[in-house]
């Protein structure tokens, strides 16, 4: 068995895999982002490991075809990606040239030498096949957004790094996850342990400032906070006759000028929401706004099946598009209520509402936007960054039992994944009932709109 004998397996393992094929889809529409480019990556490097692990006992020259493997493996993980960098920059109008980051020879040589060893048993030459073919192939990603957040950043772009958990992830990579401003982020953002399916991404951000002239390009936006308000339902109709533009002197893009206005897409033949849970979120949507502030950040809403993944909700900032999972179809208002119901009493969540996953992804949203446009936006992230800190240090001498139990009493359990999720599940808890929330919530979101 020679290496394109090894090809064919791979790529007919690629074929048929059901998740590979709807983000190639994604990609050929122009709708994937880094995320999906990353889960291709993961998939498409644990089937190579399998494949060359079942096989390199076999193999006539295994560090050859090893080597070549990952040649492959390189090709194809870059080309994807320069293809969805491309797709990315036409919709934000940026004009920069995809890079292409180096092929790692020494360690793949090295690791390709690793396969001939002749002082291990067989079931370590598998294992290591298996490992460390699906860890460099991972690794060509990872790659690929250091060289290209390192080289927009140098062309003057604003960029951030964000490396986020599968939410089951090991306390070391808890412990790293969350968003960083280029040149803010730790040394290991990029680094990772065997099997780690971590996602490490990059965005570009507004322009900053000409590297070589120092002058600014565009001076960020200012954007106007109003202080908590809550409204009634009927309240929230009628926003849906009056511009928010106009009532709080905003230009908002015309897709989120009202609740009339937005508008459901479904993907992945998810089945349609229904006219009247739409309604009700486009009211949410309206209320949120009316709290805190204008969204340009947002899109647009996706409807998606629920795969069985405990993933409920995304933000996606690269498409800067919410996908709401479970809430196409009739019974799709029993399934979401439920669902909230069991994670709050749980403890996994910090509210019980069927909009809770909504309702956090919008806060995922309202981070970008103060992030793009708040000029003192590194200074409350810091806040907020010291309080989390804050009470991870009280855990310290907690059993486990009493760990769970603290952070149930806090906020909740994804709550303390990371300072993003932190910040999300508070303003959702927060906007289901700003009386009724509790402290951290409350000291959060008081940060987040400038009042302290």
């Amino acid at each position: 068995m020679n290496a394109e004998d090894i090809k064919k397996l791979v790529e007919q393992k690629i074929s048929t895999n059901p998740r590979l094929r709807t983000i190639a889809r994604q990609i050929e529409s122009g709708t994937a982002t880094f995320r999906e480019t990353s889960e291709y990556s993961r998939i498409f490097a644990e089937i190579v490991g399998d494949v060359l692990s079942e096989h390199v006992l076999s193999l006539e020259d295994p560090e050859a075809i090893a080597n070549e493997l990952l040649g492959y493996g390189y090709e194809n993980i870059n080309s994807i990606l320069s293809r969805v960098q491309a797709d990315i920059d036409k919709k934000n109008r940026v004009n920069i040239r995809p890079q292409k980051a180096s092929f790692p020879h020494e360690r793949a040589e090295q690791f390709s030498h690793s396969l001939t060893d002749p002082t291990v048993p067989d079931t370590t030459i598998q294992r290591r096949a298996n490992n460390g073919t699906a860890n460099i192939t991972m690794s060509f990603h990872d790659d690929y957004m250091k060289e290209n957040v390192k080289f927009r950043s140098n062309a003057g772009l604003r960029c951030y790094i964000d490396r986020q958990t599968n939410g089951k992830c090991c306390a070391w990579c808890s412990d790293i996850a969350g968003r960083y401003d280029y040149g803010n982020e730790p040394q290991d953002v990029y680094r990772r342990h065997d099997n780690c399916d971590c996602t490490v991404t990059y965005e570009n951000g507004r322009q900053r400032q000409d590297v070589w002239s120092k002058h600014t390009w565009e001076a960020p936006r200012k954007i106007e906070y109003r202080k908590p308000t809550v409204i009634s339902r009927e309240q929230a109709r009628a926003l849906e006759q009056h511009s928010l533009a106009q009532i709080r002197g905003l230009h908002l893009p015309a897709a989120l000028r009202g609740s009339s206005e937005i508008e459901f897409d479904r993907i992945d033949n998810s089945k349609p929401i229904p006219q009247s849970l739409a309604e009700e979120y486009r009211n949410e949507f309206d209320r949120f706004t009316g709290m805190f502030g204008e969204l340009s950040s947002l899109n647009g809403i996706d409807i998606a099946p629920y795969a069985d993944d405990k993933i409920y909700g995304r933000f996606f900032p690269e498409s800067r598009r919410i996908v709401i999972y479970g809430a196409g179809g009739k019974k799709a208002d029993s399934f979401i209520t439920q669902s909230a119901q069991v994670h709050k009493e749980s403890g996994e969540w910090s509210t019980g509402s069927k909009y809770h996953s909504f309702r956090h992804e919008l806060g995922h949203a309202l981070q970008m936007e103060h992030s793009l446009n708040d000029d003192k936006w590194s200074e409350k992230l810091s806040k907020i960054e010291q309080i989390f800190q804050s009470l991870q240090n009280e855990l310290t001498d907690l059993t486990p039992h009493d760990i769970i139990e603290f952070k149930k009493k806090k906020l909740s359990l994804y709550g303390f994944s990371n300072v993003d999720e932190f910040i999300s599940e508070s303003i959702a808890e927060y906007f289901q009932n700003p009386k009724k929330a509790r402290s951290i919530s409350k000291d959060v979101v008081s940060i987040i709109l400038g009042e302290v």
